[in-house]
């Protein structure tokens, strides 16, 4: 930063850095002045959103992601930053609205390692109801074994209505695949009460 003020891309990657490091006040900072260095760049605003979330200021948090989203609506992180809002907030059905715009966008947003999304985790990250919302998502995408991976989450994380499974038709695409029907049989037993 001190060997070039004015790159808005370094003020960025050093906001992440200190919101990273949980230094919010700095990482707010940081994108702050590159969004006025450049106000077309919405990924400083969508980490700016980012940044407002963690530290659950939700309204502004909100407002940064739908103008990230206004600035590039193909970018899927934003999408799935707005939907782990929603996710937050018990708007379980706008962040499934989301989600699916981002996993529509980019299939493999929520396995890429190198994808920088600060706030998708949320307090909520491994609870058994986000499991069975990106579930869902992934079998509506008729994308099964993901389907069948976040079904196994929600299971560890204590998911135990496999009643809801049978009667969502947002698994329809992928009722008949033998990975799916494997995985039905498999979590009948194991959530099966005990004699």
């Amino acid at each position: 930063s001190r060997l070039n003020p004015n790159d808005d891309l370094m003020w960025n990657r050093l906001g992440i850095a200190y919101s990273q490091l949980k230094y919010y006040d700095e990482g707010i900072a940081a994108f702050k002045h590159s969004i006025r260095l450049n106000s077309k760049y919405a990924n400083s605003v969508n980490n700016l959103g980012s940044a407002f979330f963690a530290r659950r200021e939700f309204k502004k948090a909100e407002k940064h992601f739908k103008k990230a989203i206004r600035m590039d609506a193909k970018e899927a992180t934003f999408h799935m930053n707005l939907g782990s809002l929603y996710f937050e907030r018990k708007k379980i059905n706008e962040a499934l609205i989301e989600w699916r715009k981002g996993l529509a966008l980019n299939p493999d947003i929520l396995t890429k390692s190198t994808a920088i999304s600060m706030s998708i985790a949320g307090e909520n990250s491994f609870s058994k109801d986000k499991a069975f919302l990106f579930a869902r998502i992934y079998a509506m995408a008729g994308n099964a074994p993901k389907a069948i991976e976040s079904l196994e989450q929600a299971l560890k994380d204590g998911f135990s209505d496999l009643n809801a499974i049978q009667r969502q038709p947002d698994f329809d695409r992928i009722r008949n695949d033998e990975r799916f029907i494997k995985f039905m049989k498999d979590a009948l037993f194991w959530t099966s009460p005990k004699q």
